[in-house]
């Protein structure tokens, strides 16, 4: 309500989703005289990018497929922030002996790469690949159910196939979303110790349930 009105709003969105089009369409026609702004409307694709101004590093957002609808693309996003980390030659290097090498030589034991910080999967199937979220610090993923077993054709995710993906892709941060509210929070706690078990899992779990966050 207090933000700049003489600038247009980007709205950034999954570029072949029918309702976001019924959405413009809608405020086309009942809004445009209401609206004191003008709004920009950018279709995304899997692999676009976005950069973000205004962050103290360079920080972009990448849109990457997931399989949710059968009839269009929906995509998840990848937050990445671009700091320095160790070059490969070097990361066998420990300690304080690693700190003397890089005082002052920076250049040469030092390289700019691209880190993900937060990848949100959106409602979503389980995820297959893990290239697109990995070693993300933060995960926010569709668990929906239990298992496949409750509804193999659904559109939805699972806390198992989504505790399997953490230990792949190597998550530090597990966070547990859409979680239906037909299961009790015992059973959805149980589901949870008992494939951070089966994958030995060991970053942190979080999880979501009835508008209320848990740690595991």
């Amino acid at each position: 309500a207090n933000g700049d009105r003489s600038k247009p709003l980007r709205i950034h969105y999954p570029v072949d989703d029918p309702f976001v089009q019924a959405l413009k369409d809608y405020l086309h026609v009942k809004q445009a005289n209401r609206l004191r702004y003008e709004l920009d409307w950018i279709g995304l694709k899997p692999g676009d990018t976005l950069e973000l101004p205004s962050c103290k590093r360079p920080t972009r957002i990448i849109a990457f497929a997931v399989n949710h609808s059968p009839h269009w693309q929906c995509l998840g996003y990848r937050i990445e922030e671009q700091r320095m980390k160790l070059r490969p030659e070097y990361q066998r290097i420990q300690g304080d002996r690693i700190s003397r090498c890089i005082r002052g030589h920076e250049k040469e034991y030092l390289r700019e790469d691209w880190c993900p910080i937060l990848t949100y999967t959106g409602d979503s199937r389980p995820v297959k690949d893990p290239t697109s979220v990995l070693q993300s610090k933060v995960l926010l993923i569709d668990s929906t159910y239990l298992d496949e077993t409750e509804n193999p054709e659904a559109q939805h995710g699972n806390i198992r196939a989504s505790l399997e993906l953490g230990k792949r892709a190597e998550i530090s941060h597990l966070i547990l979303v859409h979680i239906s509210a037909r299961y009790h929070l015992e059973e959805i706690q149980t589901a949870i110790l008992k494939y951070k078990e089966a994958y030995r899992y060991d970053g942190r779990i979080g999880f979501f349930y009835e508008d209320v966050a848990y740690d595991v």
